[in-house]
């Protein structure tokens, strides 16, 4: 037996239902949901990049990929030591809309779930001298817009205390689990709000 084999369990009804619509249409990116936080204030890109580490590290939904056998089954791949892709969009015209388009060029890349890594994405982008966006995309089968927000609060509190120095310990028992959808994905990214870091605030404010 592989180790893939030995960590695989089985999907939700809801997941599959999701993994088999999606094998209808493998180029349809409709179930990739997304979000982005507008941030205001400084921002440490590689301190915010080490915080989405170890959120990544202990929420086992983000590190999920789907297996085809006999039944399509879920495998969590180990940890990864990925950085946080930056994008300094300052010098366009219009850094919001620019932020925007990226965005929603990446919501509109179909993700295939058995691809390792290829569930999610993440990036800051910087459309001012202190503000920036923070967006993540991930695919429906993994996660819903709940999971979300937990995985939103749990990269604020790493990395604030990442920023201080602190030891930003375990996660609560909440982190999200692989899941399955409470509500239909979003065709496009979306905003929420939260607090970053002492001294950045975020306020939502929808596509525009």
């Amino acid at each position: 037996m592989t180790e893939s084999a030995a960590q695989a369990r089985p999907l939700s009804a809801a997941q599959s239902g999701i993994w088999f619509a999606q094998q209808l249409d493998r180029a349809n990116p409709v179930f990739n949901t997304g979000e982005y936080v507008e941030i205001d204030g400084p921002v440490d890109p590689e301190v915010f990049s080490a915080a989405l580490r170890r959120v990544v590290a202990e929420v086992d939904a983000m590190r999920m990929r789907v297996v085809e056998a006999a039944q399509p089954q879920q495998v969590i791949d180990p940890p990864a030591d990925d950085e946080l892709p930056v994008l300094d969009l300052t010098a366009e015209a219009d850094p919001h809309a620019a932020a925007l388009a990226w965005m929603r060029a990446d919501m509109d890349t179909p993700a295939d779930p058995a691809e390792p890594g290829r569930l999610r994405s993440a990036a800051l982008l910087r459309t001012g001298a202190e503000r920036w966006l923070w967006y993540q995309r991930i695919h429906h089968v993994a996660i819903d817009g709940y999971g979300f927000s937990i995985i939103l609060r749990r990269v604020a509190e790493v990395y604030t205390a990442l920023l201080a120095g602190d030891d930003p310990g375990r996660a609560r028992s909440s982190a999200p689990k692989p899941c399955w959808p409470r509500r239909p994905p979003t065709a496009s990214p979306r905003s929420s709000s939260a607090t970053a870091s002492s001294g950045a605030s975020a306020s939502p404010t929808g596509p525009r």
